[in-house]
């Protein structure tokens, strides 16, 4: 049911009187209305009348790659910041399968916060069913992010959904080394832009392969760096992250250039905090709202701020 309610209702004398035909003042009277609607609308039970691509939990999505179909299933909304939380399915398939149930009752590959409406509303992913959640992936899973105990790298598990406040990473469990069973846990507080989930899809990331993908990343970025000319003025885009400490602007440093990007590191213009400058090469092939969200999350994760982008003219 929708609600409307009148909050305010006053004569309004500050506007010329209304006349009725025989030349009379009339009165003018203002109020305002107040529109309550469920939460539902926004999220979870498309209520009558809304449009079929708004996101249900259950739905399951077809994500095109180039190297075939990908499968993720909507599974939780984060309270609070309303994140949207996703299976990430196995297995890529060169045309849709038949049974998609089949293809959601197998173990995932991982979960991850995802930008799913922005997504669907620009047809990067298309809406294929809605199918039961599996028992095990009902309630929120446990999940990992890196962290910084007094300058030495660590990290906090938890369920995902933690708020992401000082309070919230307090109530995390604290560790310096993850075990064999931790490292399959999935990365939290990471808003993946679909260009990365696609990106990482076709690389058959997982988040225990993550650190032997980085590191291969890395070696690849670098070789290229020292085979390639420098490039002129002009012929990057700039990105400025600024963190707290060195060790996080070095982690994100270490991030980006897994993803081919130049990282340099260096104090900010303030002399408190620092500096990270991504040169990224042009043209870009990624949506740069979508580059802009990555880095966002990015410097969220290592307690920074991106401040925006430039390039040399």
């Amino acid at each position: 049911m929708i609600r409307f309610s009148i909050v305010q209702f006053r004569r309004d004398d500050s506007r010329p009187p209304l006349l009725r035909k025989n030349g009379a003042p009339r009165e003018r009277i203002s109020f305002n209305l107040s529109y309550t609607a469920p939460r539902e609308i926004a999220w979870g039970t498309r209520p009558l009348g809304m449009k079929k691509g708004t996101p249900k939990l259950g739905d399951v999505y077809e994500v095109p790659t180039p190297v075939g179909l990908a499968y993720i299933q909507f599974t939780h909304l984060k309270p609070i910041d309303e994140f949207p939380l996703i299976r990430v399915l196995p297995r890529i398939y060169q045309s849709r399968p038949r049974d998609i149930g089949e293809i959601v009752s197998q173990q995932e590959l991982y979960f991850a916060f995802y930008v799913l409406p922005y997504a669907l509303k620009s047809g990067q992913i298309t809406f294929v069913s809605n199918e039961p959640i599996p028992h095990w992936a009902k309630e929120f899973p446990l999940m990992r992010r890196s962290a910084s105990f007094n300058g030495r790298p660590g990290w906090l598990i938890g369920p995902a959904s933690t708020p992401g406040t000082p309070d919230g990473l307090r109530t995390m469990m604290r560790v310096t080394e993850l075990s064999p069973d931790q490292k399959k846990l999935s990365f939290f507080n990471e808003i993946v832009p679909h260009a990365a989930l696609v990106h990482n899809i076709v690389r058959g990331w997982t988040p225990e392969r993550d650190e032997e993908l980085t590191a291969h990343a890395i070696a690849e970025a670098e070789s290229k760096k020292a085979k390639e000319p420098l490039q002129s003025k002009g012929e990057y885009i700039d990105h400025y992250l600024y963190f707290p400490k060195k060790a996080e602007a070095q982690e994100a440093a270490k991030r980006m250039r897994a993803k081919g990007r130049f990282a340099e590191i260096r104090k900010g213009a303030d002399q408190k905090n620092w500096l990270t400058l991504a040169k990224q090469p042009v043209p870009i092939e990624d949506d740069i709202g979508d580059i802009r969200a990555e880095l966002e999350s990015l410097a969220q994760e290592f307690h920074g701020k991106y401040d925006g982008w430039g390039a040399a003219i």
